[in-house]
């Protein structure tokens, strides 16, 4: 071989050191975006990968050279992928979402806010929000003033059935609550139009009570909401898990309270007991610091579930097997059978 055909083979030797020795560096730039494996775990990952870089360094074959790098790259991959599918399931903003609809019957001559006048009745329940009613009251100053002409009525019910009978021709619905009115009105969302829609994001609080995961027991609260959307969403919280661990004899423990269990909220003290499901509609501090209360322990994490999450986590794991006790028939006329159900979303 001639000395220049020898000096090229080194420098294309040399190429594929430098593509090894890269792939290593993203190898443990993706080992940092992912927050999902244990140190340990990645620690040993990445010393496993500092020996196939060794041993490609040492070889003097383009070919295992390029093999190892590319077995480092997607590895690397792997790991980007993983957190990636992982953030993707989880919702990380800082607020709650409330939304407000003025609500009207099909045949209203109402079509948008701008066509109310001091002529028009409208009504809001004596419970609503407070905060939220203010707020909407100034950002929607310049296009309706809300502050004027608007009935306090004593519940919502009570609205629906002076809408129905004519009474009230506008309610002011805080949407966490048309489900509670369903259940009485089952036609109403059939009956009735939305003629404007109004949302405002609340920062959340930050009530997680942190601890060393790796060494003492937590709980995390698993909160499923009805609804369909962002989960920021503040609605009714009708799957209520505390998932309890122990890292120390790798243990957990999950207890379910019923959604219609009769509890004091935590945001409600010394008022009448309500449903579990409801501390869901004051937003999940509620939810939280009720449980708190019931069981006399501290919650330390939460997590929100609604619907369109659901089928998210479903279609990143690609299909999940559910027991069904029953033989059964769902919406759509989708059929369960009694034993193993495959779902994909």
């Amino acid at each position: 071989m001639s000395k220049q055909n020898k000096r090229k083979r080194k420098i294309n030797v040399k190429i594929f050191d430098y593509v090894l020795i890269a792939s290593a560096i993203l190898y443990l730039l993706a080992e940092f975006y992912n927050q999902s494996i244990p140190f340990k775990y990645a620690a040993v990952l990445f010393l496993v990968v500092v020996i196939l870089m060794a041993i490609g360094l040492l070889v003097n074959s383009k070919g295992a050279k390029g093999v190892l790098a590319f077995a480092i790259l997607l590895a690397a991959g792997g790991l980007y992928y993983m957190q990636s599918s992982i953030d993707n399931l989880i919702n990380l903003d800082d607020y709650q979402t409330s939304t407000v609809s003025f609500v009207v019957k099909k045949d209203s001559k109402y079509n948008g806010i701008s066509d109310l006048d001091d002529t028009t009745t409208i009504a809001v329940s004596e419970n609503f929000n407070e905060e939220l009613y203010g707020t909407m009251q100034e950002d929607l100053a310049d296009e309706y003033p809300v502050n004027g002409n608007v009935d306090r009525l004593a519940d919502d019910l009570t609205i629906v059935e002076a809408l129905y009978e004519g009474d009230v021709e506008v309610m002011i619905l805080d949407e966490v609550f048309r489900d509670s009115i369903l259940e009485t009105y089952e036609d109403f969302s059939t009956d009735t139009r939305v003629i404007y829609s109004y949302e405002k994001h609340y920062e959340k609080d930050d009530i997680a009570k942190d601890v060393d995961v790796s060494k003492a027991g937590f709980t995390v609260f698993i909160s499923g909401i009805d609804v369909d959307g962002p989960v920021s969403t503040v609605s009714r919280s009708d799957v209520n898990i505390l998932m309890t661990v122990n890292p120390k004899t790798n243990q957990i423990l999950l207890t379910t309270t019923p959604r219609d269990s009769l509890v004091e909220l935590g945001c409600a003290q010394g008022m009448m007991p309500d449903k579990l499901t409801h501390a869901g509609n004051h937003g999940i501090e509620c939810s939280v610091s009720t449980l708190e209360n019931l069981y006399d322990i501290d919650i330390n994490y939460y997590a929100k579930v609604n619907f369109t999450s659901l089928i998210t986590l479903i279609d990143v794991l690609g299909s999940i097997e559910v027991n069904s006790e029953h033989d059964f028939y769902g919406y759509n006329n989708t059929h369960f059978v009694k034993g193993m159900n495959t779902l994909n979303a």
